[in-house]
């Protein structure tokens, strides 16, 4: 008889995300918004400016770019 492999859920939790400002990618900003690892907070990282910001906010971005890591359920 086969042996049954349990398979095992993969989910991908979003910890970054990177906006572009500007007409082009050759001009513009670029800045990020960044997850916590610790306490689930997000932080706006701009330059030398580093704020606290709502996830709802950090979501609701037209992202350029965005970082997920896959963990097993």
């Amino acid at each position: 008889m086969p042996k049954i492999k349990k398979v095992q859920d993969e989910v991908y939790d979003l910890y970054g995300v990177v906006i572009h400002k500007g007409s082009s990618t050759n001009s513009g900003h670029y800045f990020s918004y960044c997850k916590s690892v610790g306490n689930n907070s997000w932080f706006e990282c701009n330059d030398s400016h580093i704020g606290g910001m709502s996830e709802d906010s950090a979501l609701n971005k037209e992202a350029y770019l965005l970082f997920y890591q896959k963990r097993t359920v």
